[in-house]
């Protein structure tokens, strides 16, 4: 899965090893650790990636995540800049979920301006954590 730097931050991942951060720069990953130990993956070690509909990409494992999450278990990271450069931009998927994060403060604020703004398109769904955690 390709995503924004931030994405670990908004989810709250939580790397057993390595430096999450450091997933998401240029050719770099974060695995599972149910996929790490099944393959005996470490930390350092480069790992050949098919992107799906682009090509194929040697990335070093710079973070192995914790599985225990209702989210994206099992969930292998790379920056959308590294797949960019791996698929073309004709095929490369759109988002499927987006996250912003408010000034302390003006949380509820946010929140309501947000799905006032997002209010006539009716297929995006926008959520704070106490929406999203009731879903899950």
């Amino acid at each position: 899965t390709a995503a924004d730097p931030t994405y670990q931050q908004d989810v709250r991942r939580t790397a057993l090893s390595g430096d999450l951060s450091k997933a998401y720069g240029k050719d770099a990953m974060s695995v599972g650790e149910d996929y790490a130990e099944k393959h005996g993956v470490k930390v350092g070690d480069t790992l050949t990636v098919a992107f799906k509909a682009g090509e194929t990409a040697k990335l070093k494992v710079a973070a192995i995540t914790s599985d225990d999450t209702n989210i994206d278990r099992g969930a292998m990271y790379a920056n959308l800049t590294t797949a960019a450069s791996y698929v073309p931009a004709d095929r490369m998927p759109q988002n499927v979920a987006m996250f912003g994060k408010a000034e302390e403060g003006k949380e509820k604020e946010a929140y309501a301006a947000l799905k006032s703004a997002m209010a006539e398109y009716p297929v995006y769904k926008v959520q704070n954590q106490a929406d999203f955690k009731e879903d899950l």
